[in-house]
């Protein structure tokens, strides 16, 4: 396994491969840890922070993801993916989060086509590929990238 070095160096060139990149931001450790990142790399006129607004986020973990992005002069749009109006989602199943996630990649999909944006970004880390996470399964399959999990970056990394 590479060492932290060079997995940040790896995680620094795989967003620069990227001319302009929509960060799908929770303003957990992860995704705020890949904001930063990507605000480094390709600067603040190339990446675009987005949060889902909705029931699933508490009013304050919200609060806090906004101060953190405007802490970190990261454009930040509020979308709102709407995953309470999937039956699927309000079934509360096991794999509720691969419907939440899907609502949220679509909107972000649709908004990085609209705005000329690359990719959409996920702060899934390398540690997610042993765990079960329906919201990655929704994330690949909807193009969404993982630029932590492909330069092999863990939750302690």
């Amino acid at each position: 396994m590479p060492d932290l070095t060079t997995k940040l160096h790896n995680l620094k060139e795989r967003i620069r491969s990227y001319r302009r990149v929509i960060v799908a931001y929770s303003g957990g450790v992860d995704s705020t840890f890949l904001l930063k990142v990507a605000l480094d790399s390709l600067g603040p006129d190339k990446v675009l922070a987005a949060i889902g607004r909705s029931a699933s986020l508490s009013g304050t973990e919200f609060d806090t993801a906004v101060k953190i992005a405007q802490e970190l002069r990261a454009d930040l749009e509020v979308v709102f993916p709407q995953e309470m109006s999937s039956p699927d989602y309000k079934a509360n199943p096991p794999n509720r989060c691969y419907y939440c996630k899907t609502h949220l990649y679509q909107v972000l999909n649709d908004m990085a086509r609209k705005r000329d944006y690359d990719v959409v970004l996920s702060g899934n880390n390398a540690d997610d590929l042993d765990d079960f996470r329906p919201g990655h399964q929704a994330g690949s399959e909807m193009g969404v990238a993982s630029p932590l999990q492909e330069a092999q970056l863990t939750k302690d990394d």
